[in-house]
C-alpha cells in the first residue's frame, strides 16, 4: 500500500477513464437517438443504428468491465489517500476488491445467460 502501489492504481484509473467516457457517452448518444427520433440527425444515429449500439453485448460487457476496473482502483487511491490506519485501508480494499468480483461476476453471468437463448 505504498506510493508504488497508489501510482499504478491511478494509472490504471487513468487509462479506464477515457474508454469509460466514450462507452458512457455512446450509451446516452444511442439511447436518445432510440427515444428521440428528431435528433437522429443531430447525433447521427438511425433509430436501428441507436438500438443496435444500446444494446451490443460486448459494448455492454466492455463497459461493465471497465467500471469494475475503475470503480476498484479509484476506491483503492481513496482509501490509500483518506484512510488513516491500516487495517481500515485493508478493509476498503477487500471492499473494493469484491465489488469489482460481483459486477464482472454478475456481467459475466448475464452476458451468458443471454448467449445461451
Amino acid at each position: 500500500m505504498g506510493a508504488r502501489s497508489a501510482y499504478l492504481w491511478l494509472r490504471i484509473a487513468e487509462l479506464t477513464a477515457v474508454p469509460l467516457t466514450v462507452f458512457m457517452a455512446v450509451y446516452v448518444l444511442s439511447g436518445y437517438g432510440m427515444l428521440v427520433p428528431r435528433l437522429t440527425a443531430l447525433v447521427g444515429l438511425s433509430r436501428a443504428v441507436s438500438t443496435y449500439l444500446h444494446t451490443h453485448p460486448l459494448l455492454r460487457y466492455a463497459t461493465a468491465v471497465m467500471v469494475a476496473i475503475h470503480g476498484c482502483c479509484g476506491l483503492a487511491l481513496l482509501a490509500n489517500r483518506y484512510a488513516r490506519s491500516r487495517p481500515l485501508k485493508l478493509i476498503i480494499h477487500a471492499l473494493a476488491l469484491t465489488y469489482a468480483l460481483m459486477l464482472l461476476t454478475l456481467s459475466t453471468a448475464a452476458e451468458l445467460t443471454l448467449l445461451a437463448r
